[in-house]
């Protein structure tokens, strides 16, 4: 799964905020969460991460686009990945 995957469901987020009248405040997106694993670098990363949008969401309203795309880095290689799901 990449981070593509998700366009369809952050187009539709969107979609019903602007219904609703309200801000889209942007979206956490974590590709293969499946393979966070509690004691791994590259998971606290992702959670100090998650955690300081949060922060920047309370404070400012808005999470920075340079956070959200370090929640979003691939855990997993690609081919790997693939070759574990086919």
């Amino acid at each position: 799964m990449t981070i593509g995957n998700f366009n369809v469901l952050l187009h539709i987020a969107k979609e019903l905020a602007a219904n609703m009248s309200i801000e889209f405040a942007g979206a956490v997106l974590r590709p293969h969460a499946e393979y966070m694993v509690p004691e791994d670098k590259k998971t606290k990363k992702v959670l100090e991460n998650c955690e300081l949008a949060g922060f920047q969401l309370i404070k400012e309203g808005k999470m920075h686009p340079d956070v959200l795309k370090q929640i979003s880095k691939p855990l997993i290689k690609r081919k790997n990945y693939i070759d574990e799901n086919i």
